[in-house]
């Protein structure tokens, strides 16, 4: 395992590659692309990365969708690890059999890992283990690599910025590759817990700005969680939940980055939201294809991919 300094060398290296002195290297910054029309239909299994009767959730891939990333119930993996991934040469293929990506700590576990579009840096919510005396919280960390066809990433180093005492769950980012929707649980005056989103705009290598609570979305009791944030940060696809339901998967829109969200509705297709649970959505940079996670099937999650249908 590297440690910290270790990393930074590597993440250097990468900037030094990238850009000139004095600029900030925008990891997965690319041009702008057209907005897509129409409702979400051919709502099918994803089956070579779902095993029956145990949960995968949790998918991330990168922009060109040759790499899936997710969480699995199955085996463990090395370290005990529940971070799986899986690869294909091309569109046309299955993604070829998951393997676990091993862990990065010897105490606690990593989850719902978010890919950035050109593979080359995966963010972790880590949840430490319990001391007896408290319950384990989770934060942001981050690990690395220099290509995609490298096997070891390097790392892991706490994400600044984004982490308090509250249990934090990162996303993809979004905006052009600044941007991370953050999920982050909150204690309710009536002393219960829900999930809310915020916005942090990434600031270095390893550190965000302060999130900002997308009050505009909030709602007594209702959890909106696991954000993905389009390419041109104009569309926030997120889970929504009332207290005791199920989630669906809903969106808002904003005429600009700068602007609120408005108008949050469910996401359009009739086969995308069931009587089960829908969450973690995520949504093609051309926004023609979504992957996210439901136990319509059965008691586990599975990971389904539905395509736009343009009108």
């Amino acid at each position: 395992m590297q440690d910290a300094k270790q990393l930074a060398g590597v993440l250097a290296a990468l900037v030094l590659g990238a850009c000139g002195e004095g600029d900030l290297l925008t990891l997965g910054e690319r041009t702008e692309l057209p907005v897509a029309a129409g409702e979400f239909g051919n709502v099918v299994r994803v089956e070579e990365v779902s095993v029956g009767g145990e949960d995968d959730e949790n998918p991330t891939l990168t922009d060109d969708m040759l790499q899936i990333y997710f969480n699995s119930e199955r085996d463990g993996g090395a370290d005990g690890s529940d971070v799986w991934f899986a690869e294909r040469s091309s569109l046309d293929e299955d993604f070829g059999e998951p393997r676990p990506l091993g862990g990065w700590s010897d105490e606690g576990s990593d989850s719902s890992p978010a890919v950035s579009g050109d593979g080359l840096t995966l963010w972790l919510a880590h949840e430490v283990e319990s001391d007896g005396d408290s319950e384990a919280t989770t934060d942001v960390r981050m690990v690395v690599r220099e290509t995609t066809s490298e096997p070891d990433w390097q790392g892991p180093v706490s994400v600044q910025g984004l982490n308090t005492s509250a249990d934090e769950r990162p996303r993809p980012l979004g905006q052009g590759g600044v941007v991370m929707p953050l999920s982050r649980r909150v204690e309710t005056d009536a002393g219960d817990t829900l999930w809310q989103t915020l916005l942090a705009r990434r600031v270095g290598d390893a550190e965000f700005s302060e999130p900002v609570l997308l009050s505009e979305l909030v709602e007594p009791d209702v959890s909106v969680v696991d954000g993905f944030l389009s390419f041109d940060g104009l569309t926030l696809v997120f889970k929504y939940q009332p207290p005791d339901e199920d989630g669906d998967l809903y969106w808002a829109k904003r005429s600009s980055v700068d602007a609120a969200f408005v108008g949050a509705t469910a996401v359009p297709g009739a086969d995308v939201n069931t009587d089960a649970d829908e969450r973690d959505p995520w949504l093609s940079p051309d926004g023609t294809v979504l992957y996210f996670a439901s136990d319509r099937e059965g008691d586990a999650m599975d990971v389904f991919r539905a395509e736009l249908v343009s009108d």
